[in-house]
């Protein structure tokens, strides 16, 4: 009898299992699961504004200007024809993360034209809102789209300056490209959404 018993509880324990896959349960996330997430998404904000700064001197001002500042560290591509890309990031307001996203776009500029290979590379973006409206607007949307407010986006020139004028718009954006260079794709139709978790 004990060993009849000893048998029957495995075959339960994969008939259990068997059960689950074929039900399609996720796994469960845990909080530290989300902590770790939202640690490596922090970590790379400080990386890529340190990458800026070090390649452009006014990028530090500029950035101390605005009301809010969204990271995403790294922006890969992920479809050979539409040419998709997507990644994580967290918006930070006076020194505080306060939100982490997702962006999705299939018109991030040309693969080619920035010397990225799908799926291969990555580049950063770095949304820079300057006004409290735009801040408000931004944080109290829940699908956001690049269009529906101007963006500028900023390409620094020789020795790294930004120009004055260029920086005078109310959201502006810089294109970090893995080689350190900036670039000045086409950010319509970029979504940006609350990140799920």
């Amino acid at each position: 009898m004990l060993r009849r018993d000893f048998i029957r509880a495995p075959v339960a324990i994969i008939m259990a299992g068997a059960f689950a896959a074929c039900t399609g349960t996720a796994p469960l996330v845990t909080a530290s699961d989300v902590d770790s997430r939202h640690d490596a998404i922090d970590t790379g904000f400080y990386a890529t504004l340190e990458r800026v700064y070090a390649a452009v001197p006014d990028a530090r001002e500029i950035v101390g200007k605005a009301r809010g500042i969204l990271v995403f560290p790294t922006v890969i591509a992920t479809g050979v024809e539409s040419h998709e890309q997507s990644g994580d990031g967290v918006l930070r307001v006076a020194n505080t993360m306060t939100g982490y996203y997702s962006l999705v776009s299939s018109s991030i500029g040309s693969i080619g034209s920035i010397g990225l290979g799908t799926g291969t590379q990555s580049k950063a973006l770095i949304y820079l809102f300057m006004t409290q409206d735009t801040l408000d607007k931004f944080r109290n949307s829940t699908d956001w789209t690049v269009g529906k407010d101007a963006v500028t986006i900023l390409k620094p020139g020789t020795g790294g300056r930004i120009d004055a004028l260029s920086a005078n718009g109310a959201i502006l954006v810089l294109v970090l490209t893995p080689d350190g260079a900036f670039a000045s794709p086409d950010l319509g139709g970029t979504k940006i959404t609350p990140l799920a978790l």
